[in-house]
């Protein structure tokens, strides 16, 4: 008996019953002016990051909500305004340590950037954005952030902290759609951190600006073993817009790839003056003959900065000396 009449108790306290000897619990709880309590948000904003991999070119549609919520519930139609942020990149780059970009405009449309909560509810109706990496400069990433901007009842408040969802568009090509290459017949290296000197075996780094599979780029060996990073410095002779480029490892004359020497790491920067340099990232390589990277963003200069930053030593282990036979630019 003892154990049911808590049962009973506790059933009559939470449901705002009369059974105890204290007042019963109102509607609102008993909390004092409950309206203040009431708060619209973004229903995306709970999710973190909402990251989207898309191929290049491709259109997609993704939905957002305006929601309520409150101890009270919502007495009449409250229309929410969504706007793209732009002004939270650097913001979002400075609390996440990134580098992204922000979605070019000529790449997404808020359909329909006014949505209405009716009275009694708790959600809109969707708003869509429609995405379309067909006219990205590069895979990225890039970021989309979607915040509320107005709020036609200006009694009820935004939480903050859920105002804005985050779009993360991450890129990527099914198959390379440069398919020239830069000519190379005017390029000249003006600097090289280190090259094999030895007479028989003098590897300087325009050996693989020459076309020939055969001869490479091949850092000190001997008499010192200098280690990575090693960085070259190229005059294109004029200023081109880099996508990307092309990797060739050492071979043998049987054309298999030597089993030491192979970028595993590169860096590449860009410049007009060469002084003042962008950084067009950094790219983790594997283990192969041949390496195609891309850009994360699409980069303007004249001179090209190429530094190798770690070498393989077969496929598992990594070398001191990088050895690479061709570098080709689109």
């Amino acid at each position: 008996m003892k154990r049911n009449y808590q049962l009973l108790l506790l059933a009559t306290v939470i449901l705002g019953g009369s059974y105890s000897c204290g007042n019963a619990i109102d509607e609102n709880f008993n909390v004092k002016f409950p309206e203040s309590y009431s708060v619209i948000y973004s229903g995306k904003g709970f999710n973190g990051d909402i990251v989207l991999d898309m191929t290049i070119p491709e259109d997609t549609v993704v939905l957002m909500y305006a929601n309520y919520g409150g101890i009270v519930p919502l007495k009449q139609d409250v229309t929410v305004t969504f706007s793209v942020a732009t002004d939270l990149l650097e913001t979002y780059n400075d609390l996440n340590l990134t580098t992204y970009q922000l979605l070019p405009e000529d790449c997404y449309s808020l359909e329909n950037n006014q949505v209405t909560i009716l009275h009694g509810k708790s959600g809109s109706e969707p708003m869509s954005i429609r995405i379309n990496t067909a006219g990205i400069p590069g895979p990225g990433p890039y970021l989309l952030p979607v915040s509320i901007t107005e709020v036609s009842d200006t009694s009820i408040k935004v939480n903050e902290k859920l105002r804005s969802a985050y779009f993360v568009i991450r890129g990527s090509y099914n198959e390379n759609p440069f398919t020239t290459d830069f000519d190379r017949t005017d390029w000249a290296v003006l600097s090289c951190s280190s090259f094999s000197a030895i007479p028989q075996e003098y590897t300087p780094a325009e050996l693989m600006l020459d076309g020939d599979d055969q001869t490479y780029w091949g850092t000190e060996f001997s008499p010192n073993r200098v280690a990575p990073p090693h960085v070259t410095i190229i005059d294109m002779k004029k200023s081109m817009t880099v996508h990307g480029g092309r990797i060739k490892s050492r071979l043998e004359k049987n054309g298999n790839m030597v089993n030491n020497g192979q970028a595993k790491i590169v860096t590449i920067s860009l410049s007009n003056d060469n002084e003042h340099w962008t950084d067009a990232g950094t790219y983790s390589l594997p283990f192969e003959k041949e390496n195609t990277f891309f850009l994360n963003y699409h980069t303007s200069g004249r001179y090209l900065r190429f530094s190798v930053d770690r070498c393989y030593g077969g496929a598992n282990s990594e070398f001191y000396q990088a050895a690479i036979s061709e570098l080709n630019i689109f």
